[in-house]
C-alpha cells in the first residue's frame, strides 16, 4: 500500500476511534449535589414534614444511598406560587407539601414543574363556614359575598359547593383574600361567608366562632401534592428517592409512635392538645396517587380552565412524574 494511501487510513481509524469514545464517555450533566433544599411548613396540619425533620429521617436516608456529603436546608414559604418561583430561580429544590391547583397553575405557567408524590388528602380540612349563631342555615348560597383565596383548592371547593346547588360563580361575590384574612373578614361581618383551611377552621370552631356550612366531603379530595423541579429530579434523581424514602419512614414512625406524634405536632404548631388530635383524624398522608387522585386531579385542572384560571389545559402527564427514582 503507497505510504499516503496507508497514512490516510491510519488517520481515518484514529478519528472514528475518537468519535466513539466520545459517544461512550459519560459527563454529570451538572454539579454535585452539595446541599438540598425544602420547604418545612408544620401548618396547616403536615405532619409526616415535622417528624422528618425532628428524628432526622432525610439525612439518614441520604447517607444509605451514599450522598452523606449532602446537607439539608429547610426552608418556609407562605404561598405555593412563592414556592414554584423559588424553584424557578434555583432557590429551592423540593416544595415538600403544595396545593395540587398551585402546582398545576405553576405548569400552566410555563415552570418546569413536576409531581413526584401526593402528600395528604383531607376533604373535610376545607370548608365553607359562616359566623357561629342560632338562624337556620340557608338552602343555598346565592348572592352571597364569599372570601376565598383565588386559584386555590378553596376556590375548587366553592365551585363544587355551587355545582352541588345548581349554581355556578356568577350568582355569588367572590372577594380574592388569603385564608387568615378572609376568616376576619367573617368574623367581622364583611363578608357571608369564607372558605377556611386548616387549622384555622378548627380554631374558630371551637371557639365556636364560625360554623361549617358545607365541607369537602363528598366533593373533593382537598389533596396537596410534592413537587420538585424539572432539571432538578432529572440531575439529582438519588436525593429525590432519599426524600420519598423519608416521607414513608416518617409514616411508620406516626404509626408505631402516637402518643409521641402527637406531642411533637402540639410543640411545632403551637396549637391545643384537643385541636391536634382532631386535625390528626382527619388526614391521610398516603404518598400514594392512584386511580381516584388521578380523576380528581383531571377535574380540577378542567375546573381551572373553565374558570380561565389557565389559559389552556394542561396534560396530566406532563405534571406527574411519579418514579422510580434512583
Amino acid at each position: 500500500m503507497p505510504r499516503r494511501i496507508l497514512v490516510v487510513t491510519l488517520l481515518i481509524l484514529a478519528l472514528l476511534l475518537a468519535v466513539s469514545a466520545c459517544g461512550k464517555q459519560e459527563t454529570p450533566r451538572s454539579e454535585p449535589l452539595e446541599t438540598l433544599r425544602l420547604t418545612y411548613n408544620p401548618l396547616p396540619f403536615n405532619l409526616p414534614s415535622m417528624v422528618m425533620r425532628s428524628e432526622g429521617l432525610l439525612e439518614q436516608q441520604l447517607v444509605e444511598r451514599d450522598l452523606e456529603g449532602v446537607t439539608v436546608e429547610y426552608k418556609t414559604f407562605e404561598a405555593g406560587f412563592n414556592m414554584s418561583e423559588a424553584m424557578a430561580t434555583g432557590q429551592l429544590d423540593i416544595a415538600t407539601v403544595t396545593g395540587f391547583t398551585s402546582a398545576v397553575m405553576a405548569k400552566a405557567g410555563g415552570r418546569d414543574l413536576k409531581v413526584v408524590a401526593a402528600y395528604s388528602r383531607a376533604p373535610s380540612a376545607f370548608a365553607l363556614a359562616v359566623p357561629a349563631g342560632d338562624t337556620a342555615l340557608p338552602a343555598d348560597i346565592s348572592g352571597w359575598k364569599i372570601a376565598l383565596p383565588i386559584g386555590t383548592e378553596a376556590h375548587y371547593l366553592l365551585g363544587r359547593i355551587l355545582d352541588e346547588q345548581g349554581l355556578s360563580f356568577e350568582d355569588v361575590e367572590i372577594v380574592n383574600m388569603l385564608v387568615p384574612d378572609a376568616a376576619a373578614a367573617l368574623l367581622s361581618g364583611n363578608v357571608d361567608g369564607a372558605v377556611l383551611v386548616e387549622p384555622v377552621l378548627s380554631r374558630l370552631e371551637a371557639g365556636d366562632k364560625i360554623r361549617v356550612y358545607r365541607d369537602g366531603q363528598g366533593l373533593v379530595l382537598g389533596m396537596t401534592v410534592t413537587a420538585v423541579w424539572g432539571g432538578f429530579l432529572a440531575d439529582h434523581p438519588g436525593a429525590v428517592a432519599a426524600y420519598l424514602a423519608a416521607v414513608d419512614d416518617s409514616l411508620a414512625l406516626i404509626k408505631a409512635n402516637q402518643e409521641e406524634t402527637l406531642a411533637l405536632a402540639v410543640q411545632e404548631t403551637g396549637l391545643p392538645q384537643p385541636v391536634v388530635a382532631k386535625l390528626m383524624q382527619k388526614y391521610n398522608f398516603s404518598p400514594v396517587i392512584d386511580e381516584d387522585a388521578i380523576e380528581a386531579m383531571e377535574d380540577q385542572i378542567d375546573f381551572l380552565f373553565e374558570a380561565g384560571l389557565i389559559k389552556e389545559r394542561i396534560n396530566l402527564g406532563d405534571l406527574l412524574s411519579l418514579g422510580p427514582f434512583s
